[in-house]
């Protein structure tokens, strides 16, 4: 595959490489990580003026890239709250506090397979309020994880 580079990135401990693809045509996120070869070509390319790597990223929550940007609104805890305020998870992000000490994130994502991981990883003090799919996934998600802690439990 012929890639011209645009522009590389650091993300949770992952270099990428986010480049015009010329199989696809278009814009792509790589994982170097993921490249078994490379091999330096003579053809030659501009990066487009009007190319932004922060404006190509800001709708993401992580790496993966979709079509439609949803808002995604996950409520906090009053024990997860404090942690939360700490960070910025994303540049769009907006808190509000809720009358019981926890909070509500609020920010777009175009892509909803890293929210959902991240949600999980906060168990029980993180609750999805929106969008609708990502409550269904997170429910089926729960379902597997009821099934998968019986079956080990022998129930």
């Amino acid at each position: 595959r012929a890639v011209a580079p645009y522009h590389f990135s650091g993300f949770q401990g992952e270099w990428y490489m986010i480049g015009h693809c010329r199989l696809r045509q278009e814009v792509l996120t790589f994982a170097i990580s993921r490249i078994k070869a490379a091999r330096l070509t003579e053809e030659r390319f501009t990066i487009p003026p009007d190319f932004d790597p922060v404006r190509f990223s800001e709708q993401r929550f992580g790496i993966f890239k979709g079509d439609e940007v949803q808002i995604v609104r996950v409520r906090f805890s009053p024990g997860a709250a404090p942690y939360v305020r700490e960070r910025e998870w994303h540049p769009a992000q907006q808190l509000n506090d809720n009358p019981d000490g926890g909070l509500d994130l609020t920010f777009p994502a175009d892509h909803l397979f890293e929210v959902k991981q991240w949600v999980l990883s906060w168990g029980g003090d993180a609750e999805v309020l929106a969008p609708k799919a990502l409550v269904t996934e997170m429910e089926q998600e729960v379902a597997r994880l009821r099934a998968v802690y019986k079956m080990k439990n022998g129930e």
